[in-house]
């Protein structure tokens, strides 16, 4: 997990995983009307070039049921027997 400035100096909370040559990054962005969730894998040395990219825009309410799911499996919320 690490805080790196964007190209306008805003803020960026990044969650990133190296394994082996290829770094994956996951970045979460509020743009006012969804929230995007975006994946992307890298070599970060550029040889050989390749990167993948999947960005997902989510409703709040999606968000917040996402959320809530998190929580659970983290077992840090309550547990429910119905689908939320």
């Amino acid at each position: 997990h690490v805080w790196k400035d964007a190209p306008d100096g805003s803020p960026r909370e990044l969650w990133i995983e190296t394994v082996g040559p290829v770094r994956h990054t996951l970045e979460i962005q509020d743009d006012g009307d969804a929230i995007g969730i975006c994946v992307w894998s890298e070599i970060p040395d550029g040889s050989p070039e390749w990167d993948n990219h999947v960005v997902l825009r989510i409703s709040r309410a999606d968000a917040r049921k996402m959320s809530a799911r998190l929580l659970r499996l983290a077992g840090l919320g309550r547990c429910s027997t119905s689908p939320s």
